[in-house]
């Protein structure tokens, strides 16, 4: 099908023939939904075409080449068209399966009954055989069916779509050839939506839509790794924001050479307390001249009690 639009290998790769392109860019343009009328025949268990054949060659194009070559604004009254299409006639090829499955069952139960009856000693019996329940026909006519509500979010889904979606050549390989995997509505219509039920969008070179911004070889990326996994977080989004707890202030280092005696230590704290301060403001630099003064006032006792006895001696 559609031969003369698969090229060779090499142009294959290349992408597709520019010919080509333009005429299916001309039909897209020209689109128009046909009346049931107008719909070619293609098999009994295969969905209707569209009258005009470059449409149906579009779609093939993208499941051999694998990206849309075109833009989504060209290629979305076409595609919603298409998949609406073969939603419905999913339905016809569901009911005209059930009828030929059901008949086929219906023939080889009656010809299953007449070779298992047997005759010995002249009773009739009969083999019994596994029963085999026949096909139900999908259900589309109820409104609030699994069907028809599965139906309506495809729709619905696609028709809010703003790009090709990343599945797009998915999407086309199951409108384009819908009965060659799926006999029954339910199961295409699953498949359908596990397709069409996506975020990320492609251009019409298939390369996928990120928001992140392209990153060549040579230019250089001054970004850490790790910055890109930080985030922010309530009273951090401020950019003003201060700690409330302060940092400690540093205490200055004790001088060794300075140290004094417990015994020293208690004399001046008692010194301190008689004159009403506290032991805890005084300073490490007043502790020499205390001792100074106390060793002058025992001297000058000394040097007294000494003149005294010198005295008494010469009398």
């Amino acid at each position: 099908m559609f031969q003369d639009a698969i090229l060779d290998s090499a142009k294959r790769r290349s992408g597709v023939d520019q010919r080509v392109l333009e005429l299916l860019r001309s039909s897209l343009e020209n689109f128009k939904e046909p009346e049931e009328s107008q719909l070619v025949d293609v098999a009994e268990l295969e969905p209707r075409h569209h009258p005009d054949p470059n449409i149906e060659r579009y779609f093939h194009c993208v499941t051999i080449y694998g990206k849309p070559c075109l833009e989504w604004e060209l290629v979305r009254p076409a595609f919603l068209w298409k998949l609406k299409h073969v939603l419905r006639e999913m339905i016809r090829v569901d009911h005209t399966f059930c009828e030929q499955e059901n008949q086929q069952l219906k023939e080889k139960e009656e010809n299953e009954e007449e070779a298992n009856k047997t005759e010995t000693d002249g009773v009739k019996r009969e083999a019994q055989t596994k029963k085999i329940l026949p096909k139900i026909k999908a259900d589309f006519d109820d409104e609030k069916g699994e069907l028809r509500v599965l139906h309506d979010l495809i729709v619905d889904t696609a028709a809010k779509m703003e790009g090709f979606p990343f599945t797009f050549q998915r999407l086309c390989e199951l409108l384009e050839e819908p009965s060659r995997l799926y006999r029954r509505a339910e199961k295409f219509y699953r498949a359908v939506d596990k397709c069409i039920n996506v975020v990320t969008t492609i251009t019409s070179e298939g390369d996928r839509i990120t928001g992140i911004e392209e990153w060549s070889l040579g230019q250089e990326d001054t970004t850490k790794i790790e910055q890109r996994f930080y985030g922010k977080v309530d009273e951090l989004d401020d950019e003003n924001w201060e700690p409330t707890t302060k940092a400690p202030v540093e205490e200055k280092p004790l001088d060794m050479s300075k140290k004094e005696t417990l015994v020293e230590r208690k004399q001046a704290g008692d010194d301190n307390t008689e004159n009403g301060m506290d032991t805890s403001t005084s300073q490490n630099d007043d502790a020499p001249s205390e001792k100074k003064l106390k060793t002058e006032e025992k001297s000058d006792q000394i040097v007294e009690t000494k003149t005294e006895t010198e005295e008494m001696e010469e009398a």
